[in-house]
C-alpha cells in the first residue's frame, strides 16, 4: 500500500514539478530512515544521560537548543540544496526531552534526569539575499 502511494506521489511530482521534486522525495525517504534508526534505539522515556552517552559513544555530534523552557538535542542528518542566492537548509533529528518545571537559574541548564519524549524531524531554513 505504501509503495503504491509512493509511486502515485512520484508520478504526480514528476508530472507537476519535474525531477527536482522526485529528488526531494528520495531525500525525504533517507531522512525518515535516519530518524527511524534513532527511534528504534532511543526509546521514549530514556533519560538524557542515557541518550547523550549513546550519542557520544558513537561519535554522533549533537547540540542543545533551548525551546520553551526545556533543552532539546539536535542532530544534523542532512542538507537541502538552496534556491539561487540562498544558503543551504539543514535537516535535523530533534530529540525532545521533558523534565520537571524549572525556574530561575535552573532554566539555563539541561538535567540528566530529563526523559526523552519524542524524536522528530525539523529543518533550519537558510538565509537568502
Amino acid at each position: 500500500m505504501r509503495r503504491r502511494l509512493l509511486k502515485i506521489a512520484l508520478v504526480t511530482c514528476f508530472a507537476t514539478f519535474g525531477i527536482r521534486c522526485g529528488l526531494r522525495i528520495k531525500r525525504e525517504v533517507v531522512y525518515r530512515a535516519r530518524l527511524r534508526s534513532y527511534q528504534e534505539v532511543l526509546a521514549v522515556g530514556k533519560s538524557r544521560e542515557f541518550v547523550e552517552a549513546y550519542l557520544k559513544s558513537r561519535n554522533i555530534r549533537f547540540f542543545l537548543v533551548g525551546e520553551g523552557g526545556r533543552w532539546n538535542d539536535y542532530i544534523e542528518i542532512g542538507e537541502e540544496n538552496p534556491p539561487p542566492f540562498c544558503s543551504n537548509q539543514k535537516i535535523f533529528a530533534v530529540l525532545e526531552f521533558l523534565g520537571p518545571q524549572r525556574t530561575g537559574r535552573d532554566l539555563i541548564m539541561a538535567s540528566d534526569n530529563d526523559t526523552l519524549a519524542e524524536i522528530r524531524l525539523s529543518d533550519a531554513p537558510g538565509g537568502c539575499l
